[in-house]
């Protein structure tokens, strides 16, 4: 089969690659479009796309936007208007993971779906021209079903059925001939274990992908053998690796010695940002959307070409589907450059901070601290989170090791460490907070990820993080001290 899409895969890859060697004007090229395209709708008229004819006059006249502002208009289109943030029919509304405050409704197009389509293809393409086994073997894909918002009412329908239905039928065909899925939806109390059973019995399964690593860690608690001696024909296993999910990715590393591990680019239910290519590393991807960058020390505003290396940036995003100079609230790193091309990693998420009492923790400071003590590496789990028992209010971290550690002295440090921070140190000193302290908890990525379907994510949308501003997570009955 892999002889048939061979010259398929070939093209893909290389129209990409040569994208990246013309970024200045790809990237003008598809503002163009987008901007002509929709000059007519309501959106378009308010902001004259009509008369805006480069990026610096489009920069000059329209604002830097976030979701709040699409209210008004999104509302308007689950009522059936047309012609508001796109001259193309609204063919769905795909809500976000809403891992940070609620859901986002975010609309699609035909040509949004598409310019996914830019990004994944090449991705898919040179994975499989790398690996031309796997094209013939099982292949299991962490499939997220739509979950019904059954109160949410729209004239549009809300949510594609499954993370499948953004890929393009070729390349979805491709998959689908050979894809390996569990006979339950995620939303099931049985799914971890259902899984496992279901794919501790393919014994010549070729590629996993995941989004979270955590989730197939979750998958090998519960084989019966070692996965390495299940999955011996295993050649790439596919998961984040950026950001708080790093730790998790690296304990699946030492499980598969002799497997590839690929870390993911960046996706979001808005835009995708990034592919890895092997070889090569985390390419933007040049073709789907306009991208600018909000430099994170000066605020200045810079395109794809003008990046520089080391330096951290919030992505912007202007794409098919509506949305204009959208900041998606990731931050990424410009690790290296490929052909003069930025490569990119994801950081975390801007504005995470946790702020009860004028504190200001942000995720970039502890995240810091963590690392530098190794907590993450001597732990199944480590995350960062306000507490209240009720009487005092304080911040942990949830804990979870078989190591031989001592907790106190650990407190000690990182409350040393948080005293750093002006804002803990005040409120410390006025009573509004009390000292760190460690919780050690147990089986706490199943129970994260329990708490989390709970609260109506889809276990695709999960992520585990090292960094929480939320108080009520629920670990209750499994504290050590």
């Amino acid at each position: 089969m892999y002889s048939e899409y061979k010259q398929l895969f070939e093209n893909t890859r290389k129209d990409f690659l040569s994208a990246i060697n013309s970024i200045d004007k790809t990237q003008s090229d598809i503002l163009k479009t987008i901007l002509k395209d929709n000059s007519n709708t309501k959106y378009g008229k308010k902001y004259k796309f009509e008369k805006i004819t480069n990026i610096s006059q489009y920069q000059n006249d329209i604002p830097i936007t976030v979701y709040e502002d699409y209210l008004p208009y999104i509302k308007e289109i689950m009522h059936g208007k047309k012609n508001i943030l796109t001259s193309e029919e609204v063919i769905l509304l795909e809500p976000t993971g809403g891992s940070n405050g609620g859901a986002k409704l975010i609309p699609y197009t035909k040509s949004l779906k598409k310019a996914f389509n830019n990004g994944i293809k090449p991705w898919l393409s040179d994975l499989f021209l790398n690996h031309p086994d796997i094209i013939n073997l099982p292949m299991y894909w962490s499939i997220s079903p739509n979950i019904k918002q059954d109160k949410i009412k729209s004239k549009i329908k809300i949510g594609f059925e499954n993370d499948l239905d953004y890929i393009e039928s070729e390349f979805a065909q491709i998959i689908g001939r050979n894809i390996a899925i569990p006979p339950l939806s995620d939303i099931n109390n049985n799914f971890i274990s259902t899984s496992a059973e279901f794919l501790s019995k393919i014994d010549t399964l070729g590629l996993i992908s995941v989004w979270s690593p955590t989730l197939l860690l979750l998958f090998i608690e519960r084989l019966k053998d070692k996965p390495q001696n299940i999955w011996k024909k295993l050649k790439l296993i596919s998961a984040w690796d950026d950001g708080n999910s790093r730790m998790y990715f690296e304990k699946l590393k030492a499980l598969f010695p002799n497997v590839e591990l690929q870390g993911k680019g960046l996706l979001s239910t808005e835009a995708i940002t990034s592919i890895p290519i092997i070889n090569i590393g985390k390419l933007p991807c040049v073709t789907s959307h306009f991208y600018e960058f909000a430099d994170i020390e000066t605020n200045g505003i810079k395109l794809l070409q003008e990046l520089e290396k080391g330096k951290n940036y919030t992505v912007i995003v202007t794409t098919q589907g509506g949305l204009y100079r959208y900041n998606t609230g990731d931050i990424i790193n410009v690790y290296d450059f490929y052909n003069n091309c930025p490569l990119l990693k994801f950081i975390s998420r801007e504005n995470n901070i946790s702020d009860y009492f004028g504190e200001k923790l942000n995720e970039t400071f502890v995240s810091d601290i963590i690392h530098k003590l190794k907590l993450d590496f001597i732990s199944d789990f480590c995350m960062f989170s306000p507490y209240t028992d009720g009487k005092d209010f304080f911040y942990v971290i949830y804990l979870e090791t078989d190591k031989s550690i001592n907790l106190k002295e650990i407190e000690e440090k990182i409350e040393e460490k948080l005293l750093m921070n002006f804002h803990y140190r005040y409120a410390r000193k006025l009573n509004q907070l009390k000292h760190f302290r460690i919780i050690k908890v147990k089986n706490a990525i199943m129970r994260y990820t329990e708490i989390c379907q709970s609260r109506g994510q889809k276990l695709g949308d999960i992520k585990h993080k090292i960094f929480s501003n939320c108080i009520d997570w629920d670990f209750k009955g499994e504290y050590e001290r």
